[in-house]
This record gives C-alpha cells, structure tokens and sequence, in this order.
C-alpha cells in the first residue's frame, strides 16, 4: 500500500511539474512573441505574469530586464529601478547587466543622486574591462527580450551605449 501511494505522488509530482513547465514556456513564448511583433505592452504583461506567478524560474532574469525596460520606456522610474536593481543584484552575470546597469545609472541621473550615479559610472566603466591586445575598441552586442538591440562600444578613452542603433550614453574613461 506504501508503495503504491509513494508511486502515485511521485507521478502525480512529475505530471504536475510538466505541467509547470509547459505554462511558464507557454507564458514565456507569448511574451516573446509579442516583444518580435513590436506588441511591448503585451509582451509586458506576460513578463510581469512570470514575475508574479513563478518568481524563481529560470526566465526570471528576462522577466526582470523586459519589466525594468517597459517601465523606463513609460517614464515609470521607481518600477523601472526596482526591476533592474532586483536584477542587477540577485543575478549577477546576466547577459544584459551591463546595460541594466546603465539604465540604473540614467535614472540616478534623471532623479538627481549625484552619488549613486557615480558610482554606477565607476562601475560601468570598470565592468568586465575588455583586454584588447589588436584593437583599439571592443564591442559588445545583446538583444533584449522585449527584442531591442543593445550595444555597448569600449573605447580607449569612453563607453557608448546604444539601444535600436540610437545613441543612449557616453561615459567618458578616467584612466
């Protein structure tokens, strides 16, 4: 009796995760689709569900840049630093957190905190520094996933940042 009752939770458990799994790919699909279609306030709100319903997935770090991205695009500020800071300091490492980073660093400008823009400054510029040996620039490209294009220019002297091929931020280097 033991055995059949372990037997029946333990598939009961795998058919249960199944189904975890496929509505978070399934929510998550939709929320990348929408993004490719240029549809960001649904992408938006299948991002925020992923948040909300599974908020330690392995999509959360894409939840949180595409959240933190939204937010900043409707001038929301304090949501748009509360993504990318939950970001930035829960998941150390991500692909983007150079320009979550950088997002955090124009709101710190934006709302006037001299000193933590600084720091951030410090910090961007000194992130992940590129050895070059043959040029005199690096580049770095990323695609969000609300489907913007990221770039990130390291010059001898300067940081560029662009988003969608338009110019975003320029951090000069004190070396």
């Amino acid at each position: 009796m033991k055995k059949i009752l372990f037997l029946a939770l333990f598939l009961n458990s795998i058919f249960l995760g199944v189904a975890y799994s496929d509505d978070i790919t399934e929510t998550r699909g939709l929320a990348v689709q929408e993004a490719s279609l240029g549809n960001t306030r649904f992408s938006f709100v299948n991002f925020q569900s992923l948040l909300e319903v599974y908020p330690t997935s392995m999509y959360t770090q894409d939840a949180l840049f595409a959240t933190g991205e939204y937010y900043f695009l409707i001038g929301d500020q304090r949501n748009a630093a509360e993504s990318f800071m939950h970001l930035v300091n829960d998941f150390p490492g991500y692909k983007g957190e150079i320009f979550a980073l950088v997002y955090l660093l124009k709101l710190a400008q934006l709302r006037g905190q001299t000193n933590l823009a600084n720091e951030l400054q410090n910090k961007i510029v000194a992130y992940k520094r590129p050895v070059s040996l043959f040029r005199h620039t690096k580049k770095y490209i990323f695609t969000s996933p609300m489907y913007r294009k990221y770039k990130v220019i390291y010059h001898p002297n300067s940081v560029e940042f662009s988003v969608d091929g338009h110019p975003f931020m320029k951090i000069p280097r004190q070396d």
